[in-house]
Formats: C-alpha cells, sequence, structure tokens
C-alpha cells in the first residue's frame, strides 16, 4: 500500500474514532401523530413513548412528535438522518429556525427548556438524537466535513486508478469495479445529505434518485461478481438469480411510481441488499476454489455487515448498532484498497494462466510437429517397400521376362500381346518399382520382393 494511502486511511480512521462526546438529555419521548394537521397545543397533553438516542419504527412511517427536555445548559440538537422530509422546532410555544449549514436539521436549545420537534419521515421512521454543547457541536461540524473531502476525494482517486488500469491493461473488471465503486459512493453520498442540501426539500425527486441509485448499485455489482467471479463457469443458475433480482428492483420502481406507496420503495432497497448478499454468498462458496475470491469475501464481510445494520435495520425497525456513514465509509477504505487489489491479483494470476497456455500450446504444436515428420518418413518407407503384391499378374510375367534379359518384342510374342502394350506394362513397372532403366532388373529381381 502506498504511504499516502495509508496516511489517508490513519486521519480518516482518527476523525471517526475520536469524535466529541454527545450529551445525554434528561427526557427524550416520541408520539406518533395521527394526523399531519395535529397542532402542538393537541399533541402536549399526548402520551409519550420514552426512548434513548433514536427513534426506531422502521415502516411504520408518517408525522412525529418528539418531546425534549433540556439539561442545565445549552446544546445543540441534532437529527442526524437524510430520510427527513420536514422537520420543525418548538420551544416555548414558539418556533423556532434551525442552525444555518449544517448537513442534517440542527436546532440551538437554551438550557432547563422543553423542546417539541415536528418530524415527517416519508420513508422509514428512524430519528437518531444528538445533543453537543456548541463547542463540540463545532468540532464534530467540521470533523465532518473534513471526513467527507476526504473519503469523496479517495474514492475519486480509485475510481480514476482503477479505470488507468482498465486502459492501460484491458482488462475489464477494473471498469465493472469503477462503476460498482461510483454507484455505491452515490448512495453513501445520499446518505450523509449532501444530496438533501443540493435538492432541498424536494423528495419525490429525492426518493426517485434513490431507488434509481440502489437499482444500478445492484446492476453494476451483478456485472462485475459475474466477471471478477466467473459465476457462469461455475454456477449459471446464480447468474440468473442475479438477473432476477434486478428485474425485481426495476419493478419495484415502476410500482413506487404509479402507486407513490413507500412499500415499494422498501422492497427496491431490501431487493438491493439482497443483490449484494447473494454475491457475497456466491464468493464465499468459490472461496476454496480460488485466491481472488478469498480476497472479495475478506474486502466486503466488515461492510457489508455494517451496510445490513445501516440501511436494513431501521427500515425493518430492527434493533440495530448504531452504525452510521462515517463507519460506513471507514469499511468502504478497506474494501477499496483491498478489492482494488484483488482485482490487480486477478489480471495477474489470469495473464499467468494465459502464458502457461501459449507455452503448453506451443509445447503442444512442437509435438505435432514432430510426429508429423516421423509419420511422413514412415510413409516414405512403406512407399518405398514394394512387394509383388501391389503387382498384377501381367506385371509379374513381364517383370520375369525382362529379368531374364527378353526385349520387348520378344516379351510380346511369348505372351501373345503387342509391342505397345508390353511397353505400356513397362512403364508401369518403372513407376511402382521406382527404377528408371531395364539395367536396374536384374535375374532373382522378383524374389527379392517381399
Amino acid at each position: 500500500m502506498d504511504k499516502k494511502l495509508k496516511r489517508i486511511f490513519g486521519v480518516l480512521t482518527l476523525l471517526i474514532l475520536f469524535q466529541p462526546l454527545c450529551i445525554k438529555a434528561q427526557e427524550l419521548g416520541y408520539y406518533r401523530a395521527s394526523s399531519s394537521n395535529e397542532t402542538l397545543e393537541q399533541i402536549q397533553g399526548k402520551e409519550f413513548v420514552t426512548f434513548t438516542e433514536k427513534v426506531n419504527q422502521g415502516g411504520e412511517n408518517g408525522v412525529y412528535w418528539l418531546k425534549l427536555k433540556n439539561s442545565s445548559e445549552d446544546v445543540v440538537c441534532e437529527l442526524a438522518s437524510a430520510q427527513l422530509s420536514e422537520t420543525k422546532c418548538y420551544i416555548d410555544g414558539e418556533r423556532v429556525y434551525g442552525v444555518s449549514g449544517t448537513i442534517f436539521p440542527s436546532f440551538r436549545i437554551p438550557a432547563n427548556k422543553m423542546v417539541y420537534f415536528k418530524v415527517t419521515c416519508e420513508k422509514e421512521a428512524f430519528i437518531p438524537v444528538r445533543l453537543f454543547n456548541s463547542a463540540d457541536f463545532n468540532l464534530a461540524e467540521n470533523q465532518n466535513l473534513l471526513s467527507l473531502g476526504l473519503y469523496y476525494g479517495f474514492t475519486l482517486l480509485v475510481i480514476v486508478l482503477n479505470l488507468f488500469f482498465f486502459f492501460s491493461m484491458k482488462e475489464r473488471s477494473f471498469f465493472h469495479y469503477s462503476i460498482f465503486l461510483f454507484f455505491i459512493s452515490a448512495a453513501i453520498f445520499q446518505r450523509d445529505g449532501l444530496l438533501h442540501l443540493i435538492l432541498g426539500n424536494d423528495s419525490l425527486l429525492s426518493s426517485d434518485l434513490e431507488i434509481i441509485t440502489y437499482f444500478f448499485v445492484a446492476l453494476s455489482a451483478t456485472i462485475f461478481a459475474i466477471d471478477y467471479l466467473s459465476i457462469e463457469r461455475y454456477w449459471k443458475e446464480y447468474k440468473a438469480l442475479l438477473v432476477l433480482i434486478n428485474v425485481g428492483i426495476l419493478l419495484s420502481y415502476i410500482l413506487f411510481k404509479f402507486t407513490d406507496a413507500f412499500f415499494w420503495m422498501k422492497m427496491s432497497e431490501l431487493l438491493s441488499m439482497s443483490v449484494l448478499i447473494v454475491i457475497w454468498f456466491t464468493g464465499l462458496m468459490l472461496f476454496s476454489k480460488n485466491n481472488y475470491s478469498k480476497f472479495f469475501v475478506l474486502a466486503y464481510f466488515a461492510v457489508l455487515f455494517m451496510a445490513c445494520d445501516f440501511f436494513i435495520a431501521p427500515l425493518m425497525g430492527w434493533p440495530n448498532l448504531g452504525i452510521t456513514t462515517k463507519y460506513l465509509k471507514i469499511g468502504g477504505v478497506m474494501e477499496m484498497l483491498l478489492l482494488t487489489y484483488a482485482v490487480v491479483y486477478r489480471m495477474r494470476g489470469i495473464h499467468k494462466d494465459h502464458k502457461l497456455m501459449v507455452q503448453e500450446l506451443f509445447n503442444y504444436t512442437n509435438q505435432l510437429n514432430s510426429l508429423e515428420e516421423e509419420l511422413e518418413k514412415l510413409n516414405e518407407g512403406q512407399e518405398n517397400e514394394i512387394t509383388t503384391s501391389s503387382l498384377s499378374r501381367r506385371e509379374i510375367e513381364i517383370l520375369e521376362l525382362i529379368a531374364a534379359g527378353k526385349i520387348n518384342k520378344e516379351i510380346a510374342e511369348e505372351l501373345f500381346i503387342s509391342v505397345n502394350t508390353v511397353k505400356y506394362h513397362t512403364k508401369k513397372l518403372y513407376a511402382k518399382l521406382h527404377i528408371k532403366s531395364r539395367s536396374e532388373i536384374q535375374p532373382g529381381f522378383v524374389q527379392s520382393l517381399t
């Protein structure tokens, strides 16, 4: 690994592991509104469900009211999710606006205040709540921006590096991996809240882009895995399964567009993750067959586990480990380094096998040439080995008379044939016996033939 890459990886790790500590609120509760029209006065008498750190209700999306009792110091409250469509904050019955320039909705809260948030969740109902003092919040924001710049800069570097390898070495796996890496980064880009900064509150366009991104993540992963793992060579049915799941993602998107139902968006995300899981298990089954499958399995184990915790658990409302995009980035950087090396390793292996095949083909060609030469010599020997069985009865009679010293006229008279017929048979005898004159036919010549 290059020293510069090690430094970037080290800085990213430090930024993630050493973050400012969050403050615990005195009281946290949530209430799922029966209608989006309920007002602050109406919900204050409702029963709030106590929670710590996050609301995690999965597919039970809609409007949620959060109640927060602050501690004895001024804090900044951050609702750290890019999936929230709209967020309003009320302090002492008055609406207050968030801190400007932040990625996630953030609000400054005075000490010893009861605060209410109205949050609209058009997607999964997953609302992480984090409290910082002002100094720690500014530090956390700066660290977050720095880690974003380092991660996406590093990702761009790896994509360009793989494209360079593709054009210089003509190995398709580099191109397929760079496309896959681009769409994976696009999915994380959305969850980092950066797409929300660009599009604002256009939740419909954001949902469309999210599903399209998931589809291309699954599709590019399928193409890369089929090529890199040589899936068709081992199990053609797995390719059919992956294609079928990709079709399911596309159908889910179409149904979402027609029905505007969150269920179909949820299905597209689940199917996209299932593609990655199937591919990983395929690599696991090929673990003992080749070394580059080992690289693939090891590179994706940690990042796939974290992705399931980050994407699937909140979507289903399951308990999760609190994996954030920052931890995904650490796993992603490790995966990029390991898998880029794995593609290079695979390419070297393929080139080595190709050289061995060329050498074996060269040796085989030489063996064929040697056998062909031996066969030609054998054929020549067989052609030179003349036997009486290859001569007709008339040719043997004429040959015996020539060996006895008879001339053509004498042979014709003795055999009662014309002189021209004798000449015709004599010419054929010369060709079969590979001789040029009668002088080569001596007494006993016929007996010498086998």
